[in-house]
């Protein structure tokens, strides 16, 4: 349950906590606005420029810095809102030496590499992401992309969206810096880091992406062993050799086509942080479905077995399964507690008691 909090400037906060203050949308809404508010007054003046992003919109504490087209936005995450503004600082006031951005999230750590690998600037970026003033955790975010190298920084966005983000989509058992450095041991020419550094943009050829991260989640599941070539040899080795189950085996290649086009998907959002205005990739079809009106990931396009098989485990029968409408008596079967009769606690006709008091008849005569 949620608490929509009615505030002004001397409202006090003591005895609430932080959590059930900013557990309502408009609350958050107001005390944003608020905030940006006062921020703009405070720098008004000063020879530190502020600009603020607040419902859709861009202000700046001195008139007429703020481009035409960066007035009015429509990105729904502040997470590429931040990127995007630090691009418009970098592309319309190229004399701007530092840019200092407050975040403690990965999101924004990858995109703020992006954008360094992307824009021909000297400009520094850092991203202070420490939690207090006595612990300062600055992140250099040149010497990052300096490190590792232009096109590698451009595939990290594309390795983070890939290995599971916002909207989930991680790979059980497997942490995100396995999966980081595996990507930083291979060259650049690899097609891994060329198909990672192009993830979520238009024009590229889907099956190549597919075919060449379904290699790369078989290198990084069976570390880095080039014996197997798709995932599903590698599921029946792990399977075989080591009695791994479920979620301790890759996903399907049905599966990861399903996760390839999400991850794509958010990918794709991803990259929209140099549009102000952009034309947001449609979800349903690219890996969720709508179920009664609720959006939700789809899994896979395969049945979880052979229809033939699906059909002989259980019947769903609402009647007595006196008849041949009845799958297990179809198939000369008997029905078993998992039928759909007998949950519903139905007089079954077809259960191995009737069978046996059949059989027991026959006998007697």
């Amino acid at each position: 349950m949620t608490t929509y909090f009615y505030t002004k400037d001397d409202t006090s906060l003591k005895g609430i906590q932080l959590a059930d203050f900013l557990s309502h949308t408009d609350t958050k809404k107001e005390v944003t606005k608020r905030f940006c508010t006062a921020l703009l007054v405070a720098y008004n003046g000063s020879s530190t420029i502020c600009y603020v992003a607040c419902d859709n919109q861009t202000k700046c504490s001195v008139d007429g810095l703020v481009a035409d087209n960066m007035l009015e936005t429509n990105h729904d995450e502040a997470d590429t809102l931040i990127p995007l503004h630090a691009l418009d600082i970098i592309k319309f006031h190229p004399t701007c030496l530092s840019i200092d951005v407050l975040s403690q999230d990965t999101d924004v750590f990858v995109l703020l590499v992006h954008v360094k690998a992307s824009a021909q600037t000297d400009c520094q970026l850092t991203m202070l992401a420490g939690t207090s003033v006595s612990k300062p955790k600055n992140i250099n975010i040149n010497k990052v992309v300096e490190t590792i190298g232009v096109l590698k920084s451009k595939a990290l966005l594309g390795l983070h969206c890939f290995t599971g983000g916002d909207y989930g989509g991680r790979f059980y058992g497997v942490t995100k810096v396995r999966w980081l450095a595996r990507m930083l041991e291979k060259e650049d020419t690899d097609p891994i880091i060329r198909c990672l550094a192009s993830f979520g943009l238009s024009g590229i050829d889907e099956q190549w992406e597919n075919d060449v991260l379904e290699k790369f989640v078989v290198q990084v599941y069976s570390y880095n062993s080039f014996k197997y070539p798709s995932v599903a040899k590698l599921r029946y080795f792990l399977f075989r050799t080591k009695g791994s189950e479920g979620d301790k085996l890759p996903p399907t290649k049905a599966a990861l086509l399903q996760h390839n086009k999400r991850a794509r998907t958010f990918a794709t959002i991803a990259l929209s942080y140099s549009d102000p205005s952009p034309t947001q990739p449609e979800l349903i079809g690219n890996g969720w479905v709508l179920i009664n009106g609720v959006r939700v990931s789809h899994m896979t396009e395969l049945l979880p077995a052979p229809s033939e098989i699906l059909e002989l485990v259980k019947c769903g029968c609402k009647t007595g399964c006196v008849k041949n409408t009845c799958t297990c008596r179809r198939h000369n079967m008997v029905c078993t507690d998992i039928c759909q009769c007998n949950i519903n606690e139905l007089q079954c006709q077809n259960d191995e008691h009737v069978y046996s008091a059949i059989e027991s008849d026959e006998e007697d005569n």
